[in-house]
């Protein structure tokens, strides 16, 4: 789940301030650091750990120091933790404790805190994300009825997540819940490479839930040409399977948006919203 999270944290922060960012699984900067770090002295490490225990991710930051690495940032749930005391800066979300094995609200949480960072050194208003609370109770109001008789279906027995740009971490995360929690097969592929052979395997017994990127709609001259592709894609999954189409805003052949506040133009930092499930 962390991996997943600093995907998104990395997306987030270099469309808002510009300055290159990747997310990478710490056991990738312990094995293979020459891989990971071009320029050790010009880079910040952001460390994102629930317990603030793992393993993997302390090595990850002693192999960053010995190379020279120039500052470490802390994402984590526990102040006093591990990672808390070697980072040079730390962000908690103690609110956010929990003890069950997968990960959930401390997903959630930790991506705030990620948010934030990026909203700050973007120089965006950090304030706007105090409206989550009335557009998540919003969302909940409207989509759950509907998910729990999802839930409740028991011939889905194949589900996929499809994502891109700041959406195919959180894509990956859905996929990870599924099959942590409900031992369901369960993948994840980006929105439009779904077409090129893994269509295949969507039937009847299927769910597919897209994450579809209003920026991506609407930005520029390839806005139109997003709009088709992702709307012919839909139309032809939804006609082999079921489709439960996620949306920033209102997309074709995915029905009206739900009713919630409008989100500023800009970045990220409010959470998309819900079409109505398909067919």
């Amino acid at each position: 789940s962390t991996y997943y999270l600093s995907a998104v944290a990395a997306a987030l922060l270099q469309s808002e301030t510009g300055i290159p960012a990747r997310g990478i699984p710490a056991s990738e900067l312990l094995l293979f650091p020459e891989l990971s770090l071009a320029d050790p002295a010009g880079t910040l490490l952001v460390a994102i750990s629930r317990s603030g225990t793992t393993t993997e991710t302390l090595l990850a930051v002693e192999r960053f120091r010995r190379a020279g690495g120039r500052a470490v940032w802390a994402i984590t749930c526990y102040p006093e933790s591990a990672l808390a005391a070697v980072a040079d800066r730390v962000f908690v979300a103690a609110a956010a404790q929990e003890t069950s094995v997968v990960q959930t609200r401390s997903f959630s949480n930790m991506l705030l805190l990620a948010q934030g960072i990026a909203a700050a050194i973007g120089d965006e208003d950090v304030r706007l994300l105090q409206r989550l609370p009335e557009m998540g109770q919003a969302l909940l109001d409207r989509v759950t009825e509907p998910m729990e008789a999802l839930g409740r279906r028991t011939d889905l027995d194949r589900f996929f997540f499809l994502g891109s740009g700041l959406q195919y971490g959180i894509a990956n995360e859905g996929m990870l819940k599924i099959k942590e929690m409900s031992l369901s097969h369960s993948e994840t592929y980006h929105f439009l490479e779904f077409r090129h052979g893994p269509k295949s395997l969507v039937g009847k017994e299927s769910l597919v839930a897209g994450l579809l990127s209003q920026r991506a709609a609407g930005a520029g001259r390839d806005g139109p040409a997003w709009r088709d592709h992702s709307g012919d894609n839909t139309r032809r999954i939804a006609g082999r399977g079921r489709l439960f189409g996620v949306a920033a805003g209102h997309t074709p052949g995915l029905g009206p948006p739900a009713p919630l506040p409008d989100p500023p133009a800009a970045s990220g930092l409010l959470p998309y919203r819900f079409a109505e499930p398909g067919p």
